[in-house]
């Protein structure tokens, strides 16, 4: 008998200065981002829902970000909106150099959110310390303090909503991700349009096939058709051959006692008889026949020759 296995969850606070250590393998995170991996705003706006803060945010942040590729977030408290813009591929190196994978996250969340911290001062590392003015959360050299504590987050509940990590956002920007889709999009069009065109004109042609069927009498199928055609391109080759030899022998230079008496054809042997005509005679009447590589049998006889050709 089986029992599920549950995985042991642990809230890790997550700075660029942090002490370096070895986690357990079977753990999940809750990872609670320190102000040093995002920027952050408090603005009162003219705006009633966060959808439409969220389409300002780029121009809200444009006079303090550096160059890079950032996302952007946002939560409202009380009349207030708390802005946030950080760099997805600087949090998961980050993740990744302290032996995180992305697979064991169960959620990202900003300490301004997260922490409620009043006149308190809390360590993160071994310079920093984590403090609240102005309702920021700042990160601040510990020796500005002289009262510490430890952040301790062993007992610590998720408050807040978790954000969103775009694991290959840094790679393609949102502005180039919207115009490949755009580009996709008409790309997708024109080979549906392509598509359609195409059907009708094999729908035309269907019925062009059916009539010509109907108007021609053929068969129902084109494999019948084609062994139809097989059998007439057999008998028109084979024709082409007799009426071919038949004009050989009608052109032969025939003395005024020599005359062709009998001509038969039957299963593509083709039997020719000419009278007076002896062995020697056969080298110039059969001169074409020759030039053309025409093969031929002949028997000699009191009346004359018998020519077979097989066709």
């Amino acid at each position: 008998m089986f029992t599920k296995f549950r995985r042991k969850t642990t809230t890790l606070f997550l700075d660029p200065y942090m002490e370096k250590r070895e986690y357990p393998k079977d753990r999940k995170f809750h990872i609670i981002l320190s102000p040093s991996l995002y920027w952050v705003k408090k603005v009162q706006l003219p705006v009633k829902y966060i959808r439409e803060v969220k389409k300002l945010l780029p121009s809200l942040f444009e006079d303090i970000l550096p160059q890079g590729h950032f996302s952007y977030s946002v939560y409202k408290e009380g009349e207030s909106y708390y802005i946030f813009a950080y760099e997805d591929k600087k949090i998961f190196d980050l993740l990744s150099s302290v032996g995180i994978a992305s697979t064991d996250i169960l959620g990202v969340y900003f300490a301004q959110a997260e922490l409620d911290m009043q006149e308190d001062v809390y360590q993160i590392n071994q310079k920093q310390v984590l403090y609240k003015k102005d309702d920021i959360l700042i990160v601040a050299p510990k020796v500005w303090f002289k009262e510490v504590k430890p952040l301790d987050l062993s007992q610590h509940s998720i408050v807040s909503s978790k954000i969103s990590l775009q694991q290959y956002g840094h790679i393609v920007d949102k502005g180039s991700l919207y115009k490949l889709a755009a580009l996709v999009v008409m790309l997708i069009l024109v080979v549906g349009m392509e598509i359609f065109i195409t059907k009708a004109k094999i729908s035309e042609i269907e019925k062009l096939e059916s009539g010509v069927f109907t108007r021609y009498k053929l068969l129902p199928t084109m494999m019948q058709n084609k062994a139809v055609l097989a059998k007439y391109t057999k008998i028109y080759q084979l024709q082409t051959k007799l009426r071919a030899y038949l004009e050989l022998f009608l052109k032969m230079p025939l003395q005024s006692t020599q005359k062709i008496t009998l001509v038969t054809y039957k299963n593509a042997l083709l039997h020719v008889s000419i009278s007076n005509v002896s062995q020697k005679d056969e080298k110039k009447l059969f001169e074409k026949f020759v030039a053309q590589k025409i093969a031929y049998k002949t028997k000699y006889t009191k009346d004359g020759v018998d020519v077979e050709i097989m066709l």
